[in-house]
């Protein structure tokens, strides 16, 4: 078996998510301009994301500050670097190192419920309240209920049917909370507000903390096949309906080594036609870190094997990776990494 592991994108310490904004058409293959040598993105979408920062630096009109709530403030690096330190570090390393410390607070918290939490607990560090409400009713659909079986509909068939009724979404990256989102603003009777996490963002590569944090990996390809003989219909275990072995509502693998303290994954098939997103979400809500391979179907299987093209695989990688990035890699409409 031949794996080729985007490290880039899942070392356990590097995120390298990016702000939000839009996201401005770039030429195939375009990551390092001419004359940006020294300032050029790592990757096509990191400069994309780059310039869409810029753009929205530029033309965004300056907001007035609310006076409603006098005794709150929102923390930021530059006026309130303590606090925002304390807020960042509980969030990315504080909840998965000890949880403990933190009752209540989970993967999904927001940084106003963090920042309210810290307040509560030292006010010193965290001297004022957010200004935005900390925790608000939200609910996720409960395996097979009316709400799940619209948000599944939504993602694997209504998208594709009627993607005008999705603005903004798409079939392999979106969450299923985006969906939830969309279904609850039009009918909040049939889905409750999702519980949608609070994703750390960063305009350039960034590591998630300075400390060494120790690895607690498993292998996991758990093949469920019970004699000799018979083959896997497909070896990818991260797709939706594998959910049944690790997802909480089936036999619930990852909450289980949650539970045994593993904090990464290592996985095998990967059959870029499904998307990964709902598996990727999954696993981060729980602490746990993902490094995936590709497998070696386009390179010794597949139509076009390159092993029977002087082994020249560019073309079979770059299809390969592409399909990975647009279902489930990357999110807010490719624009940037999970």
């Amino acid at each position: 078996w031949m794996f080729i592991v985007p490290l880039l994108l899942f070392l356990p310490l590097l995120s390298i998510r990016t702000a939000a904004g839009s996201a401005p058409e770039l030429d195939i293959d375009d990551e390092c301009l001419e004359g940006e040598v020294t300032s050029c993105a790592l990757s096509a979408i990191q400069l994309r994301r780059t310039k869409a920062i810029a753009q929205a630096e530029t033309t965004a009109a300056p907001s007035s500050p609310s006076s409603a709530v006098a005794d709150c403030h929102t923390a930021n690096a530059e006026e309130d670097p303590d606090c925002y330190a304390a807020v960042r570090w509980t969030m990315s390393d504080g909840i998965f190192v000890h949880p403990e410390w933190y009752p209540g607070l989970g993967a999904m918290s927001s940084f106003e419920a963090v920042k309210e939490f810290l307040h509560a607990a030292n006010a010193s560090v965290c001297p004022s309240l957010p200004c935005a409400p900390a925790f608000e009713t939200c609910a996720q659909p409960v395996h097979g209920d009316v709400c799940d079986e619209a948000v599944m509909f939504a993602k694997l068939d209504g998208i594709h049917a009627h993607p005008e009724w999705y603005p903004g979404l798409d079939a392999g990256s979106s969450s299923r909370e985006e969906f939830q989102a969309i279904i609850h603003a039009s009918n909040a009777s049939l889905c409750p507000r999702p519980c949608v996490m609070d994703y750390l963002e960063y305009s350039v590569p960034t590591y998630r903390s300075n400390e060494s944090l120790v690895m607690k990996g498993v292998s996991y390809g758990p093949s469920p096949l019970k004699k000799a003989g018979v083959l896997l219909t497909d070896d990818d275990f991260m797709s939706e309906i594998t959910g049944v072995q690790w997802a909480d509502w089936g036999r619930g693998d990852l909450q289980t080594l949650h539970q045994m303290g593993v904090n990464t994954l290592r996985m095998y098939g990967n059959d870029p036609n499904v998307t990964k997103r709902t598996f990727l979400d999954d696993a981060m809500r729980k602490g746990i870190d993902v490094i995936i391979g590709q497998s070696d179907y386009p390179f010794i299987q597949g139509p076009k094997p390159c092993m029977r093209q002087d082994f020249y695989c560019f073309d079979q990688v770059y299809e390969f990776y592409t399909l990975n990035l647009v279902n489930g890699f990357t999110m807010d409409g490719n624009s940037t990494y999970h």
